[in-house]
C-alpha cells in the first residue's frame, strides 16, 4: 500500500471513486494539492482531501473503493490526512457527514454545532452549498495535539 498525493494523471480515477461513493465533487479542483490517495497494485483504492481555509481545513471526499471496503483503508487514508494537516501546522479539521458520524470519532473528531466552525470554514462550498442542514458537523482540534 502506498499513500501520497494524487498525481495529475489520476484525477479522473479519483473523481470516479468519489462519485461512486455518492460524494460531491463541487470545488474539488481547489483541493488537488492536498488530495491524498492510497494505491494498491497501481490502482487508487482510497482518497481523502483537505480544503485548506486559513489556519484550518475541511476534511472532505473520504472514499474507499467498494470492492476494498472492510480492509481499514478508510482508517489509513484519514490517519494520513490528519498527519498531513499536523505537518502543515493547521489548527483544526472540520467535516460534514450525512452517513459516517460513527466513523470519525476514532480519530478524535467530536460533534459540534455547525456554526461553531471558524468563519472561513463556514464559507466553504461544502458548508454553504453541498451538504444540507441535516449533515452532522464534526471537528478535530489539531493545535491541542501538536
Amino acid at each position: 500500500m502506498e499513500l501520497g498525493l494524487v498525481r495529475d494523471s489520476e484525477h479522473a480515477e479519483v473523481d470516479a471513486l468519489v462519485q461512486d461513493s455518492g460524494l460531491p465533487l463541487d470545488d474539488i479542483d481547489h483541493c488537488r494539492g492536498t488530495q491524498f490517495v492510497a494505491r494498491s497494485d497501481g490502482k487508487i483504492v482510497a482518497t481523502a482531501a483537505l480544503e485548506i481555509r486559513g489556519d484550518d481545513a475541511v476534511l472532505r471526499s473520504v472514499a474507499v473503493a467498494k470492492d476494498r471496503r472492510g480492509e481499514h483503508l478508510g482508517d489509513q487514508i484519514v490517519t494520513y490526512a490528519v498527519q498531513e494537516a499536523k505537518r502543515l501546522h493547521l489548527h483544526g479539521l472540520y467535516l460534514l457527514t450525512e452517513t459516517a458520524e460513527g466513523f470519525f470519532p476514532r480519530f478524535g473528531f467530536v460533534e459540534e454545532p455547525r456554526d461553531a466552525a471558524p468563519a472561513e470554514i463556514q464559507e466553504s462550498v461544502e458548508y454553504c452549498h453541498v451538504c444540507g442542514s441535516h449533515a452532522i458537523a464534526m471537528a478535530l482540534r489539531l493545535e491541542d495535539q501538536q
